[in-house]
């Protein structure tokens, strides 16, 4: 994991490195030229026939921004510069930056009047204009000039932030550069990563450019960013004498007349996921639909009422499945019939100190009966989407939406439980108040049914006895993982959950291969 840091934050340790430590302003600016030139190198591969145009505005990160053009010229590449200000309104370090440059790229314009600006023939796009704490609304030659990058077929990469996006909030006003790569320095910036940033910040590299190593005890581990090495470990060699018991005992209520489905891809997962024994709690009028397919699945066939809904005299059959599991998963597809209801609380009520996965109508159901998050323990985990975690808090989506971040992580506290919230990015918040970040751009998952298989994922891990926080940074990349290779094969426009769930050996050999090597 790498630690987030606010735009706040990073301030404060450009001047603890600057007077605490003697590292000179200038150096860090030069050594994050490098790390934007390399990283641009690493994606173009080759600069020398390609043509690039330099936006770089008054402050530090302007300055970031022509010291790497001098690199891009230096490597052979046509640059041309252009700074928004007069060479009187530059910072202290920018105007260093300008003169040393001034010798190498012979292209630079001071502009003040958007006329005055033309991308021309230009490849490539590096925005320096504005850095991590800008909170204005752009207007006149910015918002001009933003719109014409936005607009322009050239590929953009953005030096620390893009343009217009707050490094904490994430937030833009009216316009902020699209970038399709950013690189940031240090340790990454939360705005990068929620709201306008994810959309706008596009692959993100973080480069080291020379803060001491003690600056890192400067920053609380309470916003972590979550990378795939954090899913090493939730999968170990087998026993050569194991026992299917030994990789746990799983009880998934789920599934309805309507939604069978869920059930089958809840369980499907569940299994693939290396769960040693799986009962699936189900309407027995659709019970052997599931079975006759999937015969890997045992079902508990539960007193339904009409046309197929768990009814209240399921109640025994449930904490039965409940009372034998090691793990258990509940909520894909139940529906929130009112005697389904009824069976969903009941068995909140008798939670005992076993690891709960709760997703979709249990969801659905809780946000009817907040008061019985009090009863929560911290081995409790929820599952929800964006507009379930609405109901779940009693607000609109919109309003949610505002601040999802924050409001995840202080309701995780509150129900002491730990928060897989779906979306863009997926946010992880403990009862602790860690929070944890996964980004994860594939809108090809956006379909119904994937949450059903992160669930089933998460609830197998967890009746392996893998520790929670380390089942969910698993199960969460084994999903990811597994989803890239099936879009590879299917395409985003066309992928399925069955593909994904296809795909999840695959990705648990990776999990595993990289454990191995110790990553």
């Amino acid at each position: 994991m790498k630690k987030l840091v606010t735009a706040e934050i990073m301030k404060q340790l450009d001047k603890i490195a600057v007077s605490n430590y003697g590292v000179k302003a200038s150096k860090l600016m030069e050594n994050a030229a490098e790390g934007v030139y390399s990283t641009i190198l690493k994606y173009e591969k080759n600069v020398k026939d390609k043509s690039f145009t330099f936006v770089c505005g008054k402050g530090n990160n302007g300055g970031d921004g022509l010291y790497t053009a001098r690199l891009i010229a230096d490597a052979g590449a046509s640059v041309s510069v252009f700074i928004l200000a007069k060479k009187t309104e530059m910072s202290e370090e920018t105007e260093k930056a300008y003169k040393k440059i001034s010798k190498t790229v012979k292209k630079i314009k001071f502009v003040d009047k958007t006329e005055d600006f033309e991308l021309g023939n230009s490849d490539i796009v590096v925005d320096a204009l504005f850095g991590t704490g800008f909170n204005s609304n752009p207007e006149g030659i910015f918002f001009d000039i933003i719109k014409k990058i936005n607009d322009s077929p050239c590929t953009v990469y953005s030096v620390d932030i893009p343009s217009c996006i707050h490094g904490t909030t994430g937030n833009s006003e009216d316009i902020a550069v699209v970038a399709d790569h950013t690189v940031t320095f240090g340790y990454p910036k939360i705005g990068l990563y929620i709201n306008d940033g994810y959309t706008h910040s596009g692959t993100v590299d973080v480069v080291d450019i020379g803060f001491p190593p003690e600056l890192d005890e400067e920053i609380l581990e309470a916003r972590m960013l979550l990378e795939v090495s954090d899913a090493a470990g939730g999968y170990k060699k087998r026993d050569l004498t194991s026992d299917k018991k030994d990789f746990g005992k799983v009880f998934n209520f789920a599934g309805s007349l309507s939604m069978p489905g869920a059930a089958a891809l809840s369980s499907i997962s569940a299994l693939r996921s290396g769960t040693g024994l799986l009962k699936l709690g189900i309407p027995m009028n659709i019970s052997a639909s599931i079975s006759t397919v999937y015969p890997e699945i045992m079902t508990i066939p539960l007193g339904y009422a009409q046309p197929g809904y768990t009814s209240i005299l399921a109640e025994k059959d449930v904490l039965k499945g409940y009372k034998w599991c090691d793990a258990c998963l509940a909520g894909p597809g139940l529906s929130v019939h009112p005697e389904t209801k009824k069976v969903v609380i009941k068995l909140i009520q008798k939670f005992e100190n076993k690891p709960t996965v709760l997703d979709a109508d249990a969801l659905n159901i809780l946000s009817e009966k907040p008061d019985m998050f009090s009863d929560f323990r911290s081995n409790i985990v929820i599952t929800p989407h964006n507009s379930e975690m609405a109901r779940l808090t009693g607000m609109s989506k919109e309003l949610f939406l505002l601040n999802r971040f924050e409001i995840t992580a202080q309701k995780a506290i509150e129900w002491k439980c730990y928060i897989i919230l779906k979306g863009t990015p997926t946010i992880v918040a403990y009862p602790s108040g860690k929070v944890l970040i996964h980004v994860n751009k594939q809108p090809g998952m956006a379909v119904g049914g994937m949450g059903d298989v992160l669930s089933g994922i998460l609830v197998s891990l967890l009746g392996q006895k893998v520790p929670m926080e380390q089942a969910i940074n698993t199960a969460i990349y084994v999903h990811a993982i597994a989803a890239g290779y099936a879009i590879e094969k299917y395409g985003e426009h066309s992928l399925l959950p069955t593909d994904v769930v296809k795909e999840i050996p695959e990705a648990i050999k990776f999990i595993i291969s990289m454990t191995a090597a110790g990553n």
